[in-house]
């Protein structure tokens, strides 16, 4: 009989294996991911891992859960309560690659992406791990537009999906090194300031 102690040997193991598998695909891309490369990065047996994860799919699906856990942690950080201007300033800095750890995270979503191009149930995963970042946004921009903050006529629905999709583009932009951090994060600003009054500055 399992034990929540149990539970908690696996759940940790699932998690190194987790990040065996998101630091092969940062450095070598998904493809390069299997069962067995995975065992020899986390220092585990073939085995260990099969018992864990019985396709590469399912450790794929958990590696990408691992990106969206600490993506969220990040956004929950935020308070919107006091500038909407200012966090939206600073959730779209958060999920833009930053740092090392974030660039890799990133280009492990990206390349997530585009294999859920072709596959629905990947892509039905990916579309759930992008419901908070969402809703964050979507909140943010109603927080302000109840507060007399947006200029006339915005809608924040489509404000909400334009700014994550530039998002997505600028994090594109700067793991294939079309722009630098500074040039992104100027682009961001102004996108979410020409949606703003004077009265919301920051």
């Amino acid at each position: 009989m399992a034990t929540g102690s149990d539970d908690q040997q696996v759940d940790a193991r699932e998690r190194v294996v987790a990040e065996a598998a998101l630091r092969i695909a940062a450095r070598d891309g998904l493809d390069a991911v299997s069962i067995r490369t995975v065992a020899a990065e986390a220092g585990y047996s073939l085995g260990m891992v099969q018992r864990l994860f019985a396709t590469k799919d399912d450790l794929v699906r958990r590696a990408m859960a691992m990106v969206a856990e600490r993506l969220g942690s990040r956004v929950a950080r935020l308070n919107p309560q006091r500038s909407p201007r200012t966090a939206l300033r600073r959730l779209g800095v958060i999920l833009l690659a930053m740092d090392d750890a974030e660039r890799a995270d990133a280009l492990v979503w990206m390349t997530f992406s585009a294999r859920a191009a072709f596959r629905p149930d990947l892509a039905a995963q990916l579309r759930e791990h992008y419901a908070p970042a969402q809703y964050s946004v979507r909140l943010l921009l109603d927080i302000a537009k109840e507060r007399g903050e947006l200029v006339n006529g915005v809608r924040t629905d489509l404000a909400a999906t334009a700014l994550l999709a530039l998002i997505d583009g600028l994090t594109v932009h700067l793991l294939i090194g079309l722009v630098d951090f500074a040039a992104a994060k100027r682009v961001l600003y102004r996108t979410i300031d020409a949606y703003f009054t004077k009265a919301g500055a920051p």
